[in-house]
Parts: C-alpha cells; sequence; structure tokens
C-alpha cells in the first residue's frame, strides 16, 4: 500500500514512515503543501496523512485543491489540537479522517485500514493496465485470452494489484482472505498463490507474482506498467 505522507516536521515525518514502512507501508514524504499536493495529484497513492500546519498551502487548502482537482483518494488529516471546528471544518472539505498528534503508530494504522476498506466502490472492481485489465466483479484476467479466476484467487490479486510492487506479509493476506478468526493457515495461503501464479504465468500477462523469502509475496509489473 503506497501513502504519501504530508508533514512539516521533518523529525516526525521520518518517525513515522520508518514505523509504516516497518509494517510494509511504501511511504512518500513531502514536507510543505505545495510540493505535497503536486505530488498527490501527479502520482496514485492509496492514502494520503495530511497535517493542517504546513507551509506554502496549508492542509485545508491542500485538501480543498485536491478535491477540485478531482483527486479521490482516502485524507486522513493530522491535527495537533483538537478543536471541534477545525475537525468539522476538514470533515466538510472532503476529509476522511482525522487524527490527533501525538499519536499511536497502531491507531494510524487501524485508520488507514479503515479508510481504504470505505473507499473502494462498484466502479473501482475493473482495474485496466496497457496490456490486461482485471475486472474483480466477474472475475475475470482479460490479456490476450481470458483466464476466469476462483473466488479467492480474484479476491487475492486484488489485494495483491492494490499494494502492487509491495511485499505483503503472509499473515496480513490470511486475514484479508479469510478473516482474522478464520483457521486458515500459511499452507493453504500457499495454495491459492499457486494457483493463481499458475494462472498468471499461462496467461503471458507482464506481471509476477513474487516470493519474497521471510516476508510474504508481491506483484511485480514490467517497467512501462
Amino acid at each position: 500500500m503506497k501513502i504519501l505522507l504530508i508533514e512539516d516536521e521533518k523529525k516526525l515525518s521520518e518517525a513515522v514512515s520508518i514505523l509504516l514502512e516497518k509494517r510494509l507501508f511504501e511511504v512518500d514524504q513531502s514536507y510543505d503543501g505545495l510540493s505535497g499536493f503536486e505530488k498527490a495529484v501527479k502520482n496514485q497513492y492509496h492514502v494520503i496523512l495530511l497535517d493542517i500546519m504546513l507551509a506554502n498551502m496549508n492542509g485545508f487548502e491542500v485538501l480543498e485543491k485536491l478535491r477540485l482537482f478531482k483527486v479521490k483518494t482516502p485524507i486522513i488529516m493530522l491535527t495537533a489540537n483538537s478543536r471541534v471546528q477545525d475537525k468539522i471544518r476538514a470533515l466538510n472539505k472532503g476529509a476522511d479522517d482525522y487524527i490527533e498528534k501525538p499519536f499511536q503508530i497502531e491507531e494510524l494504522i487501524a485508520r488507514i485500514k479503515a479508510v481504504t476498506r470505505r473507499s473502494f466502490t462498484p466502479k473501482d472492481q475493473i482495474y485496466t493496465f496497457p496490456e490486461f485489465s482485471f475486472n474483480y466483479s466477474s472475475r475475470e484476467l482479460i490479456g490476450k485470452q481470458t483466464l476466469t479466476l476462483t473466488e479467492l484467487e480474484a479476491k487475492l490479486l486484488r489485494i495483491l494489484i492494490i499494494n502492487k510492487k509491495t511485499a505483503l506479509n503472509k499473515d496480513y493476506l490470511i486475514n484479508e482472505l479469510w478473516g482474522v478468526n478464520s483457521s486458515a493457515t500459511i499452507n493453504n495461503l500457499e495454495v491459492y498463490v499457486s494457483f493463481l501464479r499458475k494462472k498468471i504465468n499461462d496467461s503471458s500477462i507482464p506481471m509476477k507474482l513474487e516470493t519474497i523469502r521471510g516476508i510474504g509475496y508481491r506483484l511485480v509489473f514490467d517497467d512501462h506498467v
């Protein structure tokens, strides 16, 4: 999962980035509102963490301008105070959530996961790339030929595409596929990874499901994808 952190306190930004990256998130950093806005418009992120007090453009201005530019990425505002007016203002301008500083990293991760779950709508079920597409609703992987995936294969592929180029922990994948209270094991996951990898390889689609020793799996594409 790729995150943009727009925070002018460099030490805090670095500390949060390190903690998120240890949880296998990919983090880009910006230290002022203008550069953060430009990154958010030019690149695709799963979540934007946006401080309110920023140079060049404050967080409210960045938020408002991003929504005017039709950037629909979920945005979590970072605020150093608990004023209700600021929270209401952020939500009214299009923020998806807010969290007060200082915060625990586990709470931040929980909020990140919550806003990304809420952000998916039916129109997000089709993922289009230069040489292929994936229709999650119909479970079809469409390249030079069309392959139909099983429900769990399709669910696994969507998680990997959403987090493309990011190594995903096996326990995280098990929880996402079967649920936290499931009795599914790593062996169950490895079976479905094997099934999906074979279908990807047979399709000649330019992507590869890699095993990352000691961590889990990641989906990688040719450089132009």
